[in-house]
């Protein structure tokens, strides 16, 4: 079960195994991935967008009121939509970033962010976040950070098979 899936499946599944309707492993349900308006997962998945400090904290709000038990958003685009959308673009300020992290800590729920590049985990770092997606742009420094800070890394090098950039054209090639 991936987090943020569309629909709340991923609250629908928890709550089964938990009541042992099915049988599966302990789900840690985000609920919607929250993503500024446009943003990476926005044309397929279950994604709230939210824009500036004050409506992310409420779309963090929404997520815990429907049954999440951590927060996912989305600090830089991805691959999904390349060459439309770009790995290493940070889609939320480090304002945005910080108010999400303080909005979920609050309410004691742990945060992840979707970050590609070494400039979005630094920010991720910096704002709070508690664990960093994909990240396959950081650098040996960006690692260091995470490992420094005690933020956890969630590496999911599957998305990595797609993309090798050509220095020439700046497209996505297979590898």
């Amino acid at each position: 079960m991936a987090i943020g899936q569309e629909m709340f499946t991923d609250v629908d599944i928890r709550d089964a195994i938990a009541n042992g309707q099915i049988p599966g492993p302990r789900v840690i349900a985000s609920r919607m991935m929250i993503a500024k308006t446009g943003g990476h997962g926005t044309p397929w998945y279950g994604v709230r967008e939210a824009d500036g400090p004050e409506e992310i904290r409420k779309a963090i709000r929404e997520q815990i009121k429907g049954g999440a038990d951590c927060i996912k958003v989305m600090s830089t685009g991805g691959l999904a939509n390349y060459p439309h959308e770009s790995p290493d673009i940070h889609e939320y300020t480090r304002e945005e970033l910080t108010a999400a992290a303080s909005e979920a800590h609050r309410f004691h729920k742990l945060i992840t962010t979707h970050a590609m590049s070494d400039s979005a985990v630094r920010s991720a770092i910096e704002a709070g976040i508690d664990n960093i997606e994909h990240a396959f742009l950081a650098t040996a420094d960006g690692v260091k950070a995470m490992a420094d800070d005690g933020v956890s890394f969630c590496a999911d090098g599957a998305c990595l098979s797609c993309y090798v950039p050509s220095r020439s054209t700046r497209t996505c090639q297979p590898a």
